[in-house]
């Protein structure tokens, strides 16, 4: 999906500016979109509600998701994404309009730790413990650094990476002082799976199945903070669903646009970032 630049990018282009600098580089971080359809139909999505204690962005609305942490690069994982080739293809967008590089490894396991830690839904191959065995593993994980591979391993299990599928990737622009570079992956749960998610209180505080539409109307009326990549997917989903709107998903738009591009953290309130040596007005 492309989309003809604005007067905004075109005048930037005539000028011949230069990326903004980045503070510092971006942080590899990984995010999945829970989906299913209830008995009638319905496409629903899972977000969560991040606490009003925690320091990075208290309050707002996302998906399931965390920074790559050194010990996920050690973590027994089985096969890959589906529709990687989207990935390929967005990581070799000429200059200027591609993310700036951040290792793959480890984000796979990253993403399907952080389902385990903040909803409880371990997503492996190999004889999935009961919740007498997995619970307290949830809660050390949560309170301390815990062995997540050693207890995989432990257990003769392996992070199941098939069935996730590739859903875009999303960078924070050069202006943010903490930047993450985020794979997004789809993940079909259903109804009848045994586990189901569930947020115990802490860094986040809240949970619940939602129809993409119902939480992009919250957004739209200001009920609810969400970031551009949340407010995007939640768009894309209610307007043509998980398996139409893959490409969407996939080739978002903020990704073509490069560094100079609109931030809307607010509905129709939108931030063009420009670099400039004097004080803002």
């Amino acid at each position: 999906m492309s989309e003809a630049p604005n007067l905004y990018e075109e005048v930037l282009s005539a000028r011949g500016r230069e990326p903004l600098p980045a503070a510092r580089p971006p942080r590899g971080s990984a995010a999945i979109i829970l989906w299913r359809r209830t008995a009638d139909g319905q496409l629903q999505i899972y977000w969560v509600r991040r606490s009003d204690r925690v320091r990075f962005m208290p309050g707002w609305h996302a998906f399931i998701g965390g920074s790559v942490s050194r010990a996920d690069r050690e973590v027994p994982v089985f096969g890959e994404p589906r529709d990687l080739a989207a990935q390929v293809a967005l990581d070799s967008l000429p200059p200027g309009q591609r993310a700036e590089a951040s290792s793959d490894e480890g984000l796979v396991a990253c993403a399907l730790r952080e389902l385990f830690e903040e909803v409880g839904l371990l997503v492996a191959r190999g004889p999935i413990p009961t919740s007498d065995v997995l619970d307290p593993m949830r809660e050390a994980m949560l309170e301390e650094p815990a062995d997540f591979a050693d207890f995989l391993r432990r257990r003769k299990l392996q992070l199941d990476a098939s069935r996730l599928t590739f859903a875009g990737r999303w960078l924070t622009p050069p202006l943010a002082p903490l930047r993450f570079d985020t794979r997004f992956y789809l993940l079909h749960w259903l109804t009848s799976e045994t586990r189901q998610p569930d947020v115990w209180p802490g860094e986040l505080d809240h949970g619940e199945w939602i129809s993409p539409g119902e939480a992009q109307e919250r957004w739209l009326h200001s009920l609810v903070m969400a970031a551009p990549p949340i407010v995007h997917t939640l768009s894309v989903l209610a307007r043509e669903g998980p398996e139409a709107g893959l490409p969407a998903l996939q080739r978002p738009i903020e990704a073509e646009l490069g560094p100079f591009r609109r931030v809307e953290f607010r509905p129709g309130i939108r931030m063009f970032p420009l670099p400039t040596a004097t004080l803002p007005p």
